[in-house]
């Protein structure tokens, strides 16, 4: 039962290094961990059961004969072997330092579990919050090709250069769009030269959302006639913003 609850922590860290070098699928990790772990308490477990078993058979037998007798015949079966034994058996309290001997077993086991569950811990929390992580930093295939299928469908939109507009005056004119409704520029960002506090839409938090990535697409791509009347008024509210 020991080695069973060592190996739980320990077995798990070997599986995982295995899995790293492709010797495990994710079932085998749960096999070489779990699996080994309750065939060892399973063991133990059943020597427990056995061991239990048979001092229930010798109390059953011994508390089955007669009290005086029962004591009378113990004590004289142990008399004469004792006396058998002559100078074979040295009567004491036992071999000295077992007390010792334990206390020095049960530090060291307590500092494998230790040793072992502290890198375990850090693998399980990797495991856990890696995947988070690697999600958020790392867009995927399908919501790049998402953002590129909304694109497509504002380009037929877009308006005809002017080339009697210079950049930094296109990129003033987008500066005042992005701050439509309100909001502060950052420490490193230039401020938007004309500011409208009005908002687009009536209510962003109903029609339309500001936050939905696709919402652009959705607009674009549905045509008016199709939206419900509130949706309709706010896209006529929206177009004829100053």
């Amino acid at each position: 039962m020991l080695a069973a609850a060592l190996w739980f922590v320990v077995g798990f860290g070997l599986a995982v290094m295995f899995a790293a070098q492709g010797f495990l699928t994710p079932s085998g990790i749960w096999l070489m961990t779990v699996g080994l772990t309750g065939f060892m308490l399973a063991i133990g477990l059943a020597v427990l059961a056995m061991a239990a078993i048979k001092v229930h058979e010798a109390k059953t037998a011994w508390a089955a004969q007669k009290g005086a007798d029962r004591v009378y015949s113990e004590s004289a079966e142990w008399a004469d072997r004792l006396e058998e034994a002559g100078d074979a058996v040295v009567l004491g309290p036992g071999p000295k330092g077992e007390g010792n001997r334990f206390r020095l077993g049960a530090t060291v086991v307590v500092l494998l579990f230790l040793g072992a569950f502290v890198p375990t811990m850090t693998v399980a929390v990797t495991t856990s919050i890696g995947p988070i992580l690697a999600q958020i930093a790392v867009p995927t295939f399908l919501a790049v090709q998402e953002m590129a299928g909304g694109a497509e469908v504002l380009r037929r939109y877009a308006a005809e250069s002017d080339p009697s507009i210079a950049p930094a005056q296109a990129g003033g004119a987008l500066q005042n769009i992005a701050f439509v409704g309100g909001g502060s520029a950052d420490p490193w960002e230039k401020a938007p030269e004309t500011r409208y506090e009005e908002g687009w839409f009536p209510d962003p938090f109903v029609f339309p959302d500001p936050f939905d990535e696709g919402m652009a697409f959705e607009l674009m791509s549905v045509p008016l006639s199709e939206q419900s009347a509130s949706e309709q008024a706010a896209v006529h509210l929206g177009a004829a913003h100053p």
